[in-house]
């Protein structure tokens, strides 16, 4: 298998400038996106901040970053920062924590599937905060809360080195 290295002439003319200046202050051009997200959606949320969704905040992030180039966070460097961005702002902005997501959207962050996921909230490790779903999960609907999720990710249910995919309990 050969790959084509990037030759700058060739795409020159579908280069963007902004995305080039983008480029060159990463990974602070990237907070600073972030940043912009959480304070629009500060001043101009119609939803209570606590009732917010993932997506709301930061539109289809998490989808769209997970497999730059892989879903192993070690590889990942939106992820990597995203992780990093969450871990500086849970403390001064504490309404991040409370972000609702769905099973799609922690099985990125825990980096597994979400029939794991589904198992972590049957043994309650994760904690399922919106009660009129019903078994089994619906993977599209926002159950848990982002701080849960990070907490469960924290403790190493999932090896940021490894792409375990077999959930082993506690006991």
């Amino acid at each position: 298998m050969q790959f084509n290295h990037y030759n700058p002439d060739r795409y020159a003319q579908e280069t963007s400038p902004d995305f080039i200046l983008f480029l060159s202050g990463f990974p602070e051009t990237f907070h600073h996106i972030l940043d912009e997200k959480v304070n629009l959606a500060e001043d101009y949320s119609t939803k209570q901040l606590g009732a917010l969704r993932f997506e709301d905040v930061f539109g289809n992030l998490l989808l769209t970053s997970t497999r730059l180039p892989s879903s192993k966070l070690k590889f990942n460097i939106i992820l990597k920062y995203l992780i990093s961005f969450f871990q500086d702002k849970f403390y001064s902005n504490n309404w991040l924590a409370n972000l609702k997501l769905n099973a799609i959207e922690a099985s990125i962050l825990l980096n597994c599937n979400t029939q794991q996921v589904a198992a972590l909230a049957d043994q309650g490790i994760l904690p399922i905060h919106n009660k009129r779903l019903i078994n089994p999960l619906n993977i599209y609907t926002p159950a848990f809360e982002l701080g849960d999720v990070f907490c469960v990710w924290m403790t190493k249910f999932q090896s940021e080195h490894s792409n375990l995919q077999v959930l082993t309990s506690k006991w």
